[in-house]
């Protein structure tokens, strides 16, 4: 049976599927796409925290005494 409510390519193309697949909506790609965007600037945010925080001591003597080696 190869109808909408079966992901043929994830299993094997036979009717043994037990997850249906539903078509999605406009409205479920615009939530994913929604869900992607604040996502992304959730890590933006989080990563420019840390590009900001100042490195170590410890850190910097490590890669002084490597660059001294």
């Amino acid at each position: 049976m190869n109808s909408w409510w079966f992901d043929d390519r994830n299993h094997g193309g036979g009717e043994s599927a037990t997850a249906p697949r539903l078509p999605r909506s406009d409205l479920d790609a615009a939530a994913v796409a929604a869900a992607g965007q604040a996502i992304g600037l959730q890590l933006r945010a989080v990563y420019g925290d840390a590009v900001r925080e100042p490195v170590p001591d410890r850190f910097l003597k490590l890669l002084e005494k490597l660059d001294n080696a």
